[in-house]
């Protein structure tokens, strides 16, 4: 009896191995240009006293096939009506995806944005770090839709009214 299930453990492994090798060797086939995708985020927030809209166009590249690596700029436009102030928002980041299975995407993202907040009281110009990790939703290779949760947040500094924001994003 121990026999058996020895064999089918080491025939299993062995296919696995062979499956392995082979998903590696079809995926160095891929050019350069067939692990680069672009595209990028959208972001839209729209409450009673709070609208956040904005782009983040970002450029990937797939380092295996599980995870990916890459930039973003981003763009925001922020209106705050219950601090009667107006804030444009941009700057930049670097990210990691992570695909352990098909449908689940894991990631972290560094971004470095400054503020330009414009209020009745004196306006406001300042940069700020947020560190984010989050899963969601993959759409294949082309995208996910998620929750990411800022490490760094610091309420009334940070962009978003929350630490935990949904996002979109799309490559081709």
């Amino acid at each position: 009896m121990i026999k058996n299930n020895l064999s089918i453990i080491l025939f299993l492994s062995f296919f696995n191995l062979l499956s392995a090798q082979q998903n590696k060797q079809e995926e160095n086939k891929k050019s350069i240009s067939d692990k680069i995708h672009f595209g990028g985020g959208i972001q839209l927030s729209i409450g009673n006293a709070y609208t956040v809209i904005g782009i983040s166009p970002s450029a990937i590249y797939e380092l295996n096939e599980h995870f990916a690596s890459g930039i973003s700029a981003t763009y925001l436009y922020v209106n705050d009506k219950f601090y009667n102030s107006k804030q444009n928002v941009y700057g930049g980041s670097v990210l990691v995806l992570y695909n352990p299975i098909k449908e689940l995407q894991l990631n972290s993202e560094f971004e470095y944005l400054r503020i330009n907040r414009i209020t009745n009281l004196p306006n406001t110009d300042y940069w700020i770090p947020a560190l984010y990790v989050g899963a969601g939703y993959a759409i294949g290779k082309h995208g996910a839709v998620g929750v990411r949760y800022d490490l760094l947040w610091k309420e009334n500094k940070s962009v978003y009214n929350d630490a935990l924001t949904p996002y979109f994003r799309f490559y081709f």
